[in-house]
């Protein structure tokens, strides 16, 4: 069994700003996984996506992305417009998430979340 704990208990900052050194503590800390906030991941780039894997590979620590999301990523809104745009920011969120095969894809704590790009039509 895995145990892991999320970056923020170390943290006041939701958005998470230094995660390589969140991973050394939480393997300091004898944790074998650190989760971080989907969000940040949108907007990450790669060389900070290169650093959070290079500390992953040498603290042994499995980086898992999720988080909770709010009223507009709600896919079971009764407006189609709201719907569409739900889909669209989740279909991004999901691109940025297999920027990095070695990061976890995580949505709303669930399963692994992996797909393949396509149109948002298509969803």
């Amino acid at each position: 069994m895995k145990f892991g704990i999320c970056y923020c208990y170390w943290s006041k900052d939701w958005e998470g700003n230094d995660y390589p050194k969140m991973i050394e503590r939480a393997r300091a800390c004898g944790f074998d996984a650190l989760e971080i906030f989907w969000g940040r991941t949108l907007t990450m780039e790669q060389q900070e996506v290169n650093e959070i894997l290079a500390a992953s590979r040498a603290n042994d620590v499995e980086i898992y992305v999720s988080g909770g999301f709010g009223k507009e990523e709600d896919l079971s809104q009764a407006d189609e417009t709201g719907r569409r745009a739900a889909v669209e920011i989740l279909f991004c969120a999901a691109i940025s998430f297999t920027r990095a095969a070695a990061i976890k894809r995580s949505l709303l704590y669930s399963s692994d979340f992996d797909i393949n790009p396509r149109s948002v039509e298509s969803v």
